[in-house]
């Protein structure tokens, strides 16, 4: 009974040394840290790519506009004549 009650106490005591130092270890809390670090100069950087990508489709956009604009006045519409019903 003593020697059970002796094992139980020893696995314990090994059982909450290993916790203790996996406790004490901040490597994984480091690595998440510059792991969150890198993701927000990531995020950062993709956001300047959808402006740039924004800002590329809104030029684009304006000069189709600008054209379509020319051609429809550059294209010469007859007009009816005076007194003609179409």
């Amino acid at each position: 009974m003593d020697e059970q009650i002796s094992e139980e106490l020893e696995k314990v005591k090994q059982e909450m040394e290993e916790k203790g130092s996996s406790m004490s270890d901040g490597a994984p809390v480091v690595k998440i840290k510059q792991s969150l670090t890198k993701l927000k100069q990531e995020v950062v950087q993709m956001d300047v790519r959808i402006g740039v990508v924004q800002h590329t489709l809104l030029q684009a956009r304006l000069k189709e506009k600008s054209n379509m604009t020319r051609d429809m006045h550059a294209t010469n519409i007859p007009e009816p004549a005076a007194g003609t019903f179409v």
